[in-house]
C-alpha cells in the first residue's frame, strides 16, 4: 500500500476521534502533530484549535522529539497525548 494513501485513512479515523473528544471533554485545547502535506485537510475542522504541520525533514520521523522541544523550550505542557497512526 502507498505510505500517503495509508497517512490519509489514519487522518480520516482521526477526524471522528477529535470530534468524540470535543464531545466528551468540552474544555480541552486539541493540537494536532500532522505532515505539511495533510495541514490543510484539517485547516477548517472546528474540533482542532492547533496545527503543528511539520516538514518531513522536521522532526515528524519523531514527533518525541517535538512534543519535548515545546515542553522544555517553550513551557507548553500537555496532559494528554494521542498516537492516532497505525
Amino acid at each position: 500500500m502507498f505510505r500517503g494513501s495509508e497517512r490519509l485513512r489514519n487522518l480520516l479515523m482521526l477526524t471522528p476521534f477529535v470530534s468524540y473528544l470535543r464531545f466528551t471533554l468540552s474544555q480541552i485545547e486539541v493540537w494536532t502533530l500532522i505532515s505539511h502535506i495533510f495541514s490543510s485537510i484539517l485547516k477548517e475542522n472546528p474540533n482542532i484549535d492547533r496545527i503543528i504541520a511539520l516538514n518531513k525533514k522536521g522532526f515528524l520521523y519523531n514527533p518525541w522529539i517535538l512534543i519535548k522541544f515545546l515542553v522544555r523550550h517553550m513551557g507548553i505542557g500537555f496532559d494528554l497525548s494521542f498516537d492516532c497512526s497505525r
